[in-house]
């Protein structure tokens, strides 16, 4: 067991490095919104401070968790044939789980190790750029609540890795024998059914329609100053459901209302049909930033103007923000090794560079639009309603838009290079034409 180990790792080095370093950040980040919780317990404000700054930093800590978990699953994900080769040479369950505890289990204890110490030094920068505001917390009782969510991840992970042996042992052939895509239900789990292209889907437009208009206006009536703090949270709540339906369902509708019409321009149908792939995976991490990110701004809302307040939130948002970006990278890495056959089988029935370059181009344009302007837009109305209150400074703003904008930027320009360097490597490339391979 331990020397098929150690010959995974030197096979896979890099990643297992770069999964390391993530989890030391995400450990390191946990630790000081952890920090962040028990240095405000001590501390003496009214309930209204009270309750917005203990809860923003517990929302930073839970989604570190997360993403923790996520990337495992993701990880796990890409080592089915070898968890496979494991059941095939007669590996029994408590060894299977031997083997992922070896695995994993280092790797997350010596990241916490480090997280410890990561943390505590941005505990410094706070405190170096905060001045005006010190935050004294127990080393000891934050090592307890650290302690306690290494718990839960370690166990979460464990979970999730019984969950794929069930899942390899009960589909093993599948997964030694070829990689099937999944093509007959593509569609299957979309709220707008394409199962009949002779008809029109006019419930699903109609509702669609409705969702459509009841956003814009409740995002609209979010920034009437006449409305109550529970009118406003209601149009929020409304604005909030019709953003996710947005991002997620707008292109099976599209496919819905132009599929006719999508059949005689191609470049388009393979550039929804790739960004549907796309959201596949990548949709929990979008929504993460369309979802919580004003949902923490939209706490501020009844907070009494604080300069703790934005001592608080803007590193938090900062934190919460580089973690998405990290996790959001390490997903579309192993996502571009999923999408290597279907490039490459583009190219094989007669698509040039030029066609697979604006194929790719497009699909890039809409995760812009839907993925990254639309959750903008509503993130800004959000923080132009919190600067009316007056609880946060323009100043603090406008850096909280600034860091939004160079982060996604990031993104961006690491889906262009990284997509350019995968088609360049697998055009006329047969090994990934073979779905064997």
């Amino acid at each position: 067991m331990l020397s098929f180990i150690q010959r995974v790792f030197k096979n896979q080095k890099k990643t297992y490095f770069l999964l390391l370093g993530i989890f030391i950040i995400l450990s390191s980040f946990e630790f000081s919104f952890l920090a962040i919780y028990d240095a405000f317990v001590r501390l003496d404000f009214s309930w209204e401070i009270r309750s917005t700054i203990h809860l923003i930093p517990v929302i930073g800590a839970a989604i570190a968790l997360l993403l923790n978990v996520f990337i495992t699953k993701y990880f796990m994900e890409n080592k089915k044939q070898e968890f496979s080769i494991l059941l095939l040479a007669g590996t029994k369950t408590k060894d299977l789980f031997y083997y992922l505890s070896i695995q994993f289990g280092f790797i997350i204890l010596l990241s916490a190790i480090i997280g410890v110490f990561g943390g505590m030094e941005i505990m410094h920068l706070i405190h170096y750029y905060q001045s005006h505001l010190i935050l004294q917390y127990s080393f000891t009782q934050t090592i307890f609540y650290y302690f306690c969510f290494l718990i839960i991840t370690y166990v979460l992970i464990l979970a999730i890795g019984s969950n794929q042996f069930i899942s390899l042992d009960l589909n093993l052939a599948k997964y030694l024998s070829s990689h099937q895509l999944d093509l007959k239900t593509s569609q299957k789990n979309s709220f707008f059914s394409i199962d009949n292209q002779t008809k029109k889907p006019f419930l699903s437009i109609v509702l669609s329609l409705f969702i459509l208009v009841f956003t814009f206006y409740s995002m609209k009536e979010i920034l009437n100053q006449n409305n109550s703090i529970t009118i406003l949270l209601f149009y929020y709540s409304f604005a909030l459901i019709g953003l996710i339906l947005i991002i997620t369902k707008t292109i099976p509708l599209l496919y819905d209302l132009f599929h006719h019409q999508l059949l005689k321009h191609p470049i388009c149908l393979n550039a929804l049909a790739l960004f549907q792939d796309f959201t596949k995976v990548m949709s929990s991490l979008i929504l993460l930033v369309a979802c919580i990110i004003p949902t923490i701004f939209m706490l501020l809302l009844n907070v009494p103007s604080s300069f703790v307040i934005e001592t608080v939130t803007v590193p938090c948002f900062i934190m919460i923000m580089i973690m998405i970006v990290l996790c959001f990278i390490l997903r579309f890495t192993l996502y571009l090794k999923e999408q290597q056959t279907s490039i490459a089988t583009i190219h094989a029935v007669g698509y040039d560079s030029k066609k697979l370059n604006n194929i790719v181009f497009l699909k890039n344009l809409i995760f812009f639009i839907l993925g990254i302007l639309i959750p903008l837009a509503f993130i800004l109305e959000i923080l132009y309603l919190v600067s009316q209150n007056g609880v946060i400074s323009q100043s603090a703003i406008v850096f909280v838009m600034i860091v939004y904008i160079a982060l996604y930027t990031l993104i961006v320009v690491y889906m262009f290079i990284q997509e350019k360097i995968m088609q360049r490597k697998v055009i006329n490339n047969v090994k990934y034409l073979n779905r064997g391979e």
